[in-house]
Protein backbone atom coordinates (compact mmCIF):
# COMPACT_ATOMS: atom_id res chain seq x y z
CA UNK A 1 0.00 0.00 0.00
CA UNK A 2 1.10 3.54 -0.54
CA UNK A 3 0.04 7.02 0.78
CA UNK A 4 -2.12 7.55 -2.56
CA UNK A 5 -3.88 4.50 -1.65
CA UNK A 6 -4.59 5.22 1.97
CA UNK A 7 -6.01 8.62 0.91
CA UNK A 8 -8.43 7.16 -1.62
CA UNK A 9 -9.72 4.70 0.94
CA UNK A 10 -10.15 7.37 3.34
CA UNK A 11 -11.84 9.66 0.55
CA UNK A 12 -14.23 6.18 -0.29
CA UNK A 13 -15.26 6.30 3.30
CA UNK A 14 -15.72 9.83 4.39
CA UNK A 15 -17.96 10.64 1.24
CA UNK A 16 -18.63 13.91 -0.75
CA UNK A 17 -17.45 16.98 1.33
CA UNK A 18 -20.30 19.24 2.02
CA UNK A 19 -21.34 22.49 -0.07
CA UNK A 20 -18.79 24.96 1.43
CA UNK A 21 -15.93 22.80 1.15
CA UNK A 22 -14.13 22.83 -2.61
CA UNK A 23 -11.21 20.63 -2.00
CA UNK A 24 -10.86 16.94 -1.64
CA UNK A 25 -8.48 14.49 0.12
CA UNK A 26 -6.49 14.57 -2.96
CA UNK A 27 -5.27 17.76 -1.77
CA UNK A 28 -2.55 18.64 1.02
CA UNK A 29 -5.05 21.99 2.42
CA UNK A 30 -8.78 22.31 2.96
CA UNK A 31 -10.55 25.02 0.75
CA UNK A 32 -13.98 26.45 2.05
CA UNK A 33 -15.77 29.41 1.52
CA UNK A 34 -16.87 31.88 4.03
CA UNK A 35 -18.85 35.11 2.61
CA UNK A 36 -16.52 36.74 -0.07
CA UNK A 37 -13.05 35.16 1.29
CA UNK A 38 -11.75 31.61 0.83
CA UNK A 39 -10.57 29.55 3.70
CA UNK A 40 -7.35 27.17 3.46
CA UNK A 41 -6.43 25.14 6.04
CA UNK A 42 -3.37 22.39 6.07
CA UNK A 43 -1.36 20.08 8.48
CA UNK A 44 1.90 19.39 8.70
CA UNK A 45 4.04 16.91 10.73
CA UNK A 46 7.88 16.81 10.87
CA UNK A 47 9.44 14.01 12.94
CA UNK A 48 13.16 13.48 14.54
CA UNK A 49 14.88 10.27 12.60
CA UNK A 50 12.35 10.37 9.85
CA UNK A 51 11.80 14.20 9.09
CA UNK A 52 15.80 14.99 10.23
CA UNK A 53 18.51 14.20 13.01
CA UNK A 54 19.14 15.81 15.92
CA UNK A 55 22.84 15.98 14.34
CA UNK A 56 22.11 17.94 11.29
CA UNK A 57 21.16 21.41 12.78
CA UNK A 58 20.15 23.47 15.63
CA UNK A 59 16.71 22.73 17.18
CA UNK A 60 16.37 26.76 16.13
CA UNK A 61 16.45 25.37 12.35
CA UNK A 62 13.94 22.68 13.21
CA UNK A 63 11.77 24.59 14.68
CA UNK A 64 11.84 27.47 11.47
CA UNK A 65 12.03 24.90 8.94
CA UNK A 66 8.67 22.59 10.30
CA UNK A 67 6.97 25.99 9.71
CA UNK A 68 8.27 26.17 6.12
CA UNK A 69 6.90 22.60 5.35
CA UNK A 70 3.64 23.61 6.75
CA UNK A 71 2.84 27.32 4.99
CA UNK A 72 4.05 25.56 2.17
CA UNK A 73 1.07 23.81 1.09
CA UNK A 74 -1.66 26.88 1.86
CA UNK A 75 0.75 29.58 0.01
CA UNK A 76 0.48 26.99 -3.39
CA UNK A 77 -3.10 27.08 -2.77
CA UNK A 78 -2.99 31.01 -3.55
CA UNK A 79 -3.41 31.89 0.46
CA UNK A 80 -1.23 33.91 2.63
CA UNK A 81 -0.99 31.95 6.16
CA UNK A 82 -2.37 33.99 9.03
CA UNK A 83 -2.67 31.43 12.03
CA UNK A 84 -0.76 28.65 13.21
CA UNK A 85 -0.84 25.96 15.99
CA UNK A 86 1.71 23.62 16.77
CA UNK A 87 1.68 20.43 18.87
CA UNK A 88 4.71 19.87 19.89
CA UNK A 89 6.49 16.05 21.37
CA UNK A 90 9.53 16.65 23.77
CA UNK A 91 11.84 13.72 24.58
CA UNK A 92 13.11 12.86 27.91
CA UNK A 93 16.28 15.03 27.47
CA UNK A 94 14.32 17.96 26.20
CA UNK A 95 14.66 20.94 28.90
CA UNK A 96 13.54 24.32 28.55
CA UNK A 97 16.30 25.82 26.86
CA UNK A 98 16.10 23.20 24.35
CA UNK A 99 11.85 24.26 23.56
CA UNK A 100 13.06 27.56 23.37
CA UNK A 101 15.23 27.31 20.47
CA UNK A 102 12.69 24.78 18.56
CA UNK A 103 10.09 28.20 19.52
CA UNK A 104 12.72 30.50 18.45
CA UNK A 105 12.68 28.85 14.84
CA UNK A 106 9.35 28.56 14.97
CA UNK A 107 8.24 32.39 15.75
CA UNK A 108 10.96 33.71 13.67
CA UNK A 109 9.18 31.86 10.85
CA UNK A 110 5.83 33.22 11.72
CA UNK A 111 7.12 36.64 11.60
CA UNK A 112 8.67 36.17 8.15
CA UNK A 113 5.82 34.42 6.55
CA UNK A 114 3.56 37.18 8.33
CA UNK A 115 1.07 34.43 10.37
CA UNK A 116 0.66 34.25 13.89
CA UNK A 117 1.14 31.46 16.48
CA UNK A 118 -1.82 31.20 18.29
CA UNK A 119 -2.13 27.97 20.19
CA UNK A 120 -1.12 24.43 20.14
CA UNK A 121 0.10 21.45 22.56
CA UNK A 122 2.62 19.81 24.41
CA UNK A 123 2.93 15.91 24.78
CA UNK A 124 5.67 13.34 26.44
CA UNK A 125 7.16 11.52 23.77
CA UNK A 126 10.59 9.58 23.16
CA UNK A 127 11.50 12.04 19.87
CA UNK A 128 10.99 15.23 18.90
CA UNK A 129 8.57 15.93 16.56
CA UNK A 130 5.91 18.78 15.31
CA UNK A 131 2.59 18.74 13.44
CA UNK A 132 1.69 22.25 12.32
CA UNK A 133 -1.69 23.31 11.59
CA UNK A 134 -1.90 26.33 9.12
CA UNK A 135 -5.02 28.56 8.16
CA UNK A 136 -4.60 31.06 5.86
CA UNK A 137 -6.98 33.60 3.31
CA UNK A 138 -7.68 34.13 -0.49
CA UNK A 139 -10.07 35.38 -2.62
CA UNK A 140 -8.87 33.81 -5.63
CA UNK A 141 -8.19 29.89 -4.40
CA UNK A 142 -6.17 27.58 -6.69
CA UNK A 143 -5.51 24.01 -6.71
CA UNK A 144 -3.91 20.99 -8.21
CA UNK A 145 -7.23 20.49 -10.70
CA UNK A 146 -7.63 22.22 -13.94
CA UNK A 147 -4.20 20.95 -16.20
CA UNK A 148 -5.57 20.34 -19.61
CA UNK A 149 -4.02 18.84 -22.60
CA UNK A 150 -2.01 21.76 -24.44
CA UNK A 151 -0.87 23.68 -21.39
CA UNK A 152 2.92 23.91 -20.26
CA UNK A 153 4.19 22.82 -17.10
CA UNK A 154 6.46 24.85 -15.26
CA UNK A 155 9.38 24.68 -12.10
CA UNK A 156 9.43 27.97 -10.12
CA UNK A 157 12.83 26.98 -8.91
CA UNK A 158 15.64 24.63 -8.87
CA UNK A 159 15.41 21.15 -7.74
CA UNK A 160 17.28 18.43 -6.48
CA UNK A 161 19.66 20.52 -4.42
CA UNK A 162 17.29 19.56 -0.94
CA UNK A 163 17.96 16.13 -1.55
CA UNK A 164 21.67 16.36 -2.10
CA UNK A 165 21.64 17.83 1.05
CA UNK A 166 20.28 15.16 2.49
CA UNK A 167 22.60 12.70 1.12
CA UNK A 168 25.80 14.91 2.23
CA UNK A 169 24.25 15.65 6.02
CA UNK A 170 23.72 11.56 6.30
CA UNK A 171 27.00 10.92 4.99
CA UNK A 172 28.72 13.17 7.77
CA UNK A 173 26.13 12.00 10.33
CA UNK A 174 27.66 8.21 9.71
CA UNK A 175 31.15 9.38 9.90
CA UNK A 176 30.43 10.88 13.52
CA UNK A 177 31.45 14.56 12.29
CA UNK A 178 31.00 17.34 14.82
CA UNK A 179 27.70 18.45 15.27
CA UNK A 180 25.63 20.25 15.11
CA UNK A 181 26.80 19.13 11.41
CA UNK A 182 25.14 22.40 9.58
CA UNK A 183 27.87 24.58 12.04
CA UNK A 184 30.58 22.79 10.55
CA UNK A 185 30.76 22.55 6.91
CA UNK A 186 33.94 24.42 6.33
CA UNK A 187 35.57 22.33 8.72
CA UNK A 188 34.26 19.39 7.42
CA UNK A 189 35.04 20.11 3.72
CA UNK A 190 38.57 20.93 4.48
CA UNK A 191 39.30 17.19 6.71
CA UNK A 192 37.75 15.81 3.40
CA UNK A 193 39.68 17.63 0.84
CA UNK A 194 36.67 18.57 -1.03
CA UNK A 195 38.11 20.92 -4.47
CA UNK A 196 37.53 24.40 -2.78
CA UNK A 197 35.01 25.31 -6.16
CA UNK A 198 32.30 23.03 -4.34
CA UNK A 199 32.19 24.28 -1.31
CA UNK A 200 29.51 26.94 -2.47
CA UNK A 201 27.64 24.01 -3.97
CA UNK A 202 27.70 22.45 -0.79
CA UNK A 203 26.62 25.15 1.32
CA UNK A 204 23.54 25.45 -1.16
CA UNK A 205 22.38 21.68 -0.91
CA UNK A 206 22.57 21.96 2.88
CA UNK A 207 20.63 25.14 3.01
CA UNK A 208 18.18 23.89 0.93
CA UNK A 209 17.43 21.22 3.00
CA UNK A 210 17.46 22.97 5.98
CA UNK A 211 15.96 26.71 4.83
CA UNK A 212 14.27 25.88 1.77
CA UNK A 213 12.91 29.27 -0.12
CA UNK A 214 9.27 29.13 -1.05
CA UNK A 215 8.34 31.06 -3.96
CA UNK A 216 6.29 33.07 -2.31
CA UNK A 217 6.30 35.76 -4.94
CA UNK A 218 4.24 33.60 -7.42
CA UNK A 219 1.25 33.27 -5.09
CA UNK A 220 -0.89 36.28 -6.69
CA UNK A 221 0.53 35.54 -9.92
CA UNK A 222 0.05 32.16 -9.94
CA UNK A 223 -3.73 32.20 -8.26
CA UNK A 224 -4.54 34.74 -11.33
CA UNK A 225 -3.08 32.80 -14.52
CA UNK A 226 -2.14 28.83 -13.79
CA UNK A 227 -4.37 26.44 -14.42
CA UNK A 228 -3.46 23.90 -11.58
CA UNK A 229 -0.39 24.08 -9.10
CA UNK A 230 1.59 21.50 -6.05
CA UNK A 231 4.53 22.54 -4.25
CA UNK A 232 7.39 19.44 -4.63
CA UNK A 233 7.73 17.62 -0.89
CA UNK A 234 8.04 14.07 -2.01
CA UNK A 235 9.94 14.60 -5.32
CA UNK A 236 9.23 15.92 -8.75
CA UNK A 237 7.74 12.32 -10.55
CA UNK A 238 5.63 11.56 -7.34
CA UNK A 239 4.05 14.93 -7.19
CA UNK A 240 3.73 15.75 -10.62
CA UNK A 241 2.00 12.15 -10.87
CA UNK A 242 -0.50 13.36 -8.08
CA UNK A 243 -1.35 16.54 -10.27
CA UNK A 244 -1.72 14.41 -13.29
CA UNK A 245 -3.96 11.69 -11.76
CA UNK A 246 -6.47 14.13 -10.54
CA UNK A 247 -7.08 15.25 -13.70
CA UNK A 248 -7.13 12.48 -16.10
CA UNK A 249 -4.02 13.33 -18.53
CA UNK A 250 -0.08 12.72 -18.70
CA UNK A 251 3.02 15.03 -19.23
CA UNK A 252 6.01 15.07 -21.64
CA UNK A 253 9.32 16.08 -19.84
CA UNK A 254 11.86 17.76 -21.73
CA UNK A 255 15.01 16.38 -20.46
CA UNK A 256 17.03 19.59 -21.65
CA UNK A 257 15.31 21.79 -19.58
CA UNK A 258 15.76 19.31 -16.43
CA UNK A 259 19.81 18.84 -16.95
CA UNK A 260 21.63 19.40 -13.63
CA UNK A 261 24.79 21.30 -14.12
CA UNK A 262 28.09 20.24 -14.18
CA UNK A 263 28.88 21.57 -10.60
CA UNK A 264 25.35 19.90 -8.79
CA UNK A 265 26.89 16.65 -11.17
CA UNK A 266 30.73 17.43 -9.22
CA UNK A 267 29.05 17.05 -5.97
CA UNK A 268 26.65 14.33 -6.72
CA UNK A 269 30.11 12.23 -7.97
CA UNK A 270 31.45 13.10 -4.63
CA UNK A 271 28.83 11.79 -2.43
CA UNK A 272 27.91 8.50 -4.32
CA UNK A 273 24.39 9.77 -5.97
CA UNK A 274 23.49 9.99 -9.40
CA UNK A 275 22.17 13.11 -10.35
CA UNK A 276 19.23 12.57 -12.35
CA UNK A 277 17.87 10.73 -9.12
CA UNK A 278 17.82 13.65 -7.29
CA UNK A 279 16.33 15.87 -9.77
CA UNK A 280 13.50 13.08 -10.64
CA UNK A 281 13.11 12.20 -6.62
CA UNK A 282 15.17 13.88 -4.21
CA UNK A 283 12.24 15.59 -2.63
CA UNK A 284 11.79 18.57 0.10
CA UNK A 285 12.70 20.86 -3.07
CA UNK A 286 9.39 23.52 -2.23
CA UNK A 287 9.58 24.46 -5.43
CA UNK A 288 6.18 24.28 -7.18
CA UNK A 289 4.90 22.70 -10.33
CA UNK A 290 2.45 25.39 -12.06
CA UNK A 291 0.58 24.51 -15.13
CA UNK A 292 -0.17 27.15 -17.76
CA UNK A 293 -2.98 27.62 -20.22
CA UNK A 294 -1.40 27.74 -23.68
CA UNK A 295 -2.57 31.60 -23.75
CA UNK A 296 -0.52 32.61 -20.73
CA UNK A 297 2.64 34.81 -20.84
CA UNK A 298 5.85 33.40 -19.68
CA UNK A 299 5.80 34.31 -15.85
CA UNK A 300 7.65 37.73 -14.70
CA UNK A 301 9.96 35.62 -12.42
CA UNK A 302 13.73 34.52 -12.52
CA UNK A 303 14.58 31.07 -12.10
CA UNK A 304 11.04 29.95 -13.87
CA UNK A 305 11.83 27.75 -16.76
CA UNK A 306 9.56 25.51 -18.73
CA UNK A 307 9.94 21.97 -18.17
CA UNK A 308 7.29 20.18 -20.50
CA UNK A 309 3.53 19.88 -21.62
CA UNK A 310 0.39 18.46 -20.26
CA UNK A 311 -0.71 15.27 -23.05
CA UNK A 312 -3.77 13.93 -23.09
CA UNK A 313 -2.54 10.23 -22.89
CA UNK A 314 -1.26 7.70 -21.60
CA UNK A 315 -3.30 9.07 -18.37
CA UNK A 316 -0.92 9.31 -15.04
CA UNK A 317 2.11 8.28 -17.41
CA UNK A 318 5.26 10.65 -17.52
CA UNK A 319 7.43 10.66 -19.95
CA UNK A 320 10.98 12.01 -20.73
CA UNK A 321 11.67 13.49 -24.41
CA UNK A 322 15.47 12.97 -24.57
CA UNK A 323 17.79 15.17 -26.54
CA UNK A 324 17.44 12.61 -29.58
CA UNK A 325 13.75 13.15 -29.63
CA UNK A 326 13.21 9.91 -27.52
CA UNK A 327 10.42 9.16 -25.39
CA UNK A 328 11.11 7.16 -22.37
CA UNK A 329 8.39 6.41 -19.67
CA UNK A 330 9.09 7.76 -16.50
CA UNK A 331 8.33 5.58 -12.86
CA UNK A 332 6.40 8.30 -10.48
CA UNK A 333 9.22 7.58 -7.30
CA UNK A 334 9.93 9.32 -4.65
CA UNK A 335 9.10 10.09 -0.97
CA UNK A 336 6.40 7.56 -0.08
CA UNK A 337 5.81 6.85 4.09
CA UNK A 338 3.98 4.34 3.48
CA UNK A 339 5.37 2.46 0.35
CA UNK A 340 9.39 3.98 0.92
CA UNK A 341 11.19 5.16 0.63
CA UNK A 342 9.92 7.45 3.85
CA UNK A 343 11.73 9.18 6.25
CA UNK A 344 15.98 8.39 7.46
CA UNK A 345 17.29 5.07 7.28
CA UNK A 346 16.90 2.93 10.24
CA UNK A 347 19.76 2.64 12.51
CA UNK A 348 19.93 -1.71 10.57
CA UNK A 349 19.90 0.35 6.87
CA UNK A 350 23.02 2.42 8.70
CA UNK A 351 24.68 -0.73 9.64
CA UNK A 352 24.32 -1.53 5.93
CA UNK A 353 25.58 1.47 4.34
CA UNK A 354 28.66 0.36 6.54
CA UNK A 355 29.28 -2.65 4.57
CA UNK A 356 32.63 -1.73 2.81
CA UNK A 357 31.61 -1.14 -1.15
CA UNK A 358 33.78 -2.96 -3.93
CA UNK A 359 33.24 -1.20 -7.42
CA UNK A 360 32.10 -3.10 -10.49
CA UNK A 361 32.96 -0.38 -13.84
CA UNK A 362 30.93 -1.76 -16.42
CA UNK A 363 30.21 -1.50 -20.03
CA UNK A 364 28.90 -3.43 -22.83
CA UNK A 365 29.60 -2.48 -26.55
CA UNK A 366 27.74 -3.65 -30.35
CA UNK A 367 29.36 -3.27 -33.54
CA UNK A 368 26.84 -1.71 -34.90
CA UNK A 369 23.95 -1.73 -32.91
CA UNK A 370 22.33 -4.14 -33.41
CA UNK A 371 25.84 -6.07 -34.24
CA UNK A 372 28.45 -8.34 -32.99
CA UNK A 373 28.47 -7.60 -29.07
CA UNK A 374 30.60 -7.95 -25.87
CA UNK A 375 30.84 -6.51 -22.50
CA UNK A 376 33.28 -5.82 -19.72
CA UNK A 377 33.83 -5.36 -16.18
CA UNK A 378 36.91 -4.20 -14.20
CA UNK A 379 36.31 -4.74 -9.84
CA UNK A 380 38.18 -2.98 -7.77
CA UNK A 381 38.02 -3.50 -3.88
CA UNK A 382 37.03 -1.38 -1.18
CA UNK A 383 40.77 0.22 -1.38
CA UNK A 384 40.38 1.18 -4.99
CA UNK A 385 42.79 -1.82 -6.10
CA UNK A 386 41.67 -4.14 -9.32
CA UNK A 387 40.94 -7.78 -8.29
CA UNK A 388 39.48 -8.81 -11.48
CA UNK A 389 38.61 -7.93 -14.85
CA UNK A 390 36.86 -9.59 -17.72
CA UNK A 391 35.39 -9.48 -21.09
CA UNK A 392 33.77 -11.41 -23.56
CA UNK A 393 31.65 -11.98 -26.88
CA UNK A 394 27.62 -12.51 -26.45
CA UNK A 395 27.24 -13.01 -30.29
CA UNK A 396 24.70 -10.32 -32.84
CA UNK A 397 22.22 -8.35 -30.31
CA UNK A 398 22.07 -4.86 -29.29
CA UNK A 399 24.08 -2.30 -26.75
CA UNK A 400 21.47 -2.50 -24.24
CA UNK A 401 21.57 -5.94 -23.91
CA UNK A 402 25.51 -5.85 -23.55
CA UNK A 403 25.22 -3.23 -20.79
CA UNK A 404 22.93 -5.25 -18.95
CA UNK A 405 25.06 -8.69 -19.71
CA UNK A 406 28.50 -6.76 -18.28
CA UNK A 407 26.59 -5.82 -15.21
CA UNK A 408 24.77 -9.12 -14.68
CA UNK A 409 28.43 -11.27 -15.08
CA UNK A 410 30.38 -8.32 -12.62
CA UNK A 411 27.52 -9.34 -9.82
CA UNK A 412 27.56 -13.06 -10.77
CA UNK A 413 31.66 -13.09 -10.06
CA UNK A 414 31.24 -10.41 -7.18
CA UNK A 415 28.65 -13.41 -5.54
CA UNK A 416 31.17 -16.07 -6.04
CA UNK A 417 33.90 -13.79 -4.08
CA UNK A 418 31.74 -13.09 -1.22
CA UNK A 419 31.46 -9.53 -1.83
CA UNK A 420 28.51 -8.15 0.79
CA UNK A 421 28.01 -4.66 -1.03
CA UNK A 422 29.07 -3.17 -3.94
CA UNK A 423 28.69 0.02 -6.50
CA UNK A 424 28.00 -0.26 -9.87
CA UNK A 425 29.15 2.34 -12.50
CA UNK A 426 28.39 2.92 -15.59
CA UNK A 427 27.75 5.18 -18.55
CA UNK A 428 24.66 3.77 -19.82
CA UNK A 429 21.45 6.06 -18.47
CA UNK A 430 18.84 3.56 -19.33
CA UNK A 431 20.43 1.14 -17.41
CA UNK A 432 21.26 3.16 -14.31
CA UNK A 433 17.57 4.63 -14.68
CA UNK A 434 15.72 1.23 -14.97
CA UNK A 435 17.21 -0.18 -11.83
CA UNK A 436 16.69 2.55 -9.49
CA UNK A 437 12.56 2.38 -10.83
CA UNK A 438 13.01 5.23 -12.86
CA UNK A 439 12.36 3.96 -16.08
CA UNK A 440 10.09 1.25 -17.11
CA UNK A 441 11.26 -1.52 -18.75
CA UNK A 442 9.74 -2.13 -22.30
CA UNK A 443 12.04 -4.09 -24.81
CA UNK A 444 10.85 -7.67 -24.42
CA UNK A 445 15.03 -8.58 -24.16
CA UNK A 446 16.16 -6.56 -21.68
CA UNK A 447 12.87 -8.18 -19.23
CA UNK A 448 14.75 -10.92 -18.47
CA UNK A 449 18.07 -9.75 -17.83
CA UNK A 450 16.95 -6.89 -15.97
CA UNK A 451 14.95 -9.31 -13.71
CA UNK A 452 17.78 -11.39 -13.04
CA UNK A 453 20.15 -8.48 -12.13
CA UNK A 454 17.48 -7.68 -9.84
CA UNK A 455 17.21 -10.65 -8.28
CA UNK A 456 21.49 -10.92 -7.95
CA UNK A 457 21.18 -6.89 -6.82
CA UNK A 458 18.94 -8.01 -3.55
CA UNK A 459 21.31 -10.78 -2.16
CA UNK A 460 23.89 -8.09 -1.16
CA UNK A 461 23.67 -6.72 1.75
CA UNK A 462 23.65 -3.38 0.27
CA UNK A 463 24.01 -1.37 -3.74
CA UNK A 464 23.88 1.63 -5.17
CA UNK A 465 23.88 2.07 -8.89
CA UNK A 466 25.40 5.10 -10.74
CA UNK A 467 26.22 7.02 -14.02
CA UNK A 468 29.52 8.06 -15.07
CA UNK A 469 30.99 9.96 -17.73
CA UNK A 470 32.17 8.08 -20.18
CA UNK A 471 35.29 9.20 -20.17
CA UNK A 472 35.74 7.74 -16.20
CA UNK A 473 34.79 4.33 -17.52
CA UNK A 474 37.53 4.51 -20.37
CA UNK A 475 38.77 0.00 -19.03
CA UNK A 476 35.53 -0.98 -19.30
CA UNK A 477 34.85 0.22 -22.74
CA UNK A 478 38.06 -1.01 -24.02
CA UNK A 479 37.32 -4.48 -22.73
CA UNK A 480 33.75 -4.60 -23.86
CA UNK A 481 34.98 -3.38 -27.16
CA UNK A 482 37.57 -6.61 -26.80
CA UNK A 483 34.50 -8.78 -26.52
CA UNK A 484 33.00 -7.58 -29.24
CA UNK A 485 35.72 -8.38 -31.40
CA UNK A 486 36.07 -11.88 -29.74
CA UNK A 487 33.17 -13.17 -31.98
CA UNK A 488 33.71 -16.64 -30.34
Amino acid sequence: MNEWEWVEWIASQVGPPPRPVRTTWQEDATVWREGARWCVFSVDQLVEDVHFRRSWCSLEVVGYKAVLRAVSDVWVQGARPRYLWVALQVPPDGDLDSLQALYRGVLQACRDMGAYLAGGDTVRDTRWGLVVSVLGYTRTPLSRRGARPGASVWLTGPIGWAGLGVALLERWHQDGRPVPLAEHISEILVADEWPRLLYQAVERAVEAILRPRLPVRWRRWAARHAAAAIDISDGLLIDLWRLLQVNGVGAELDEAALEPDETFRAVCQEVGRDPWDMVFRGGEDYAWIVVLPPEVPKPPFAGARRIGRVVAEPVGEIRLRTRDGRLVSLTPAGWDHLAGPGGLPTQAQVAEEEVSLWVAETDGASLGNPGPSGYGFVIRDAFGRVRHTESGYIGFTTNNVAEYTAILRALQWLRSAGVDGVEIRTDSELTVYQLLGLYEVRSRRLRPLYAEVRRLLAEFRTWRIVHVPREWNQEADRLARQGARKKS
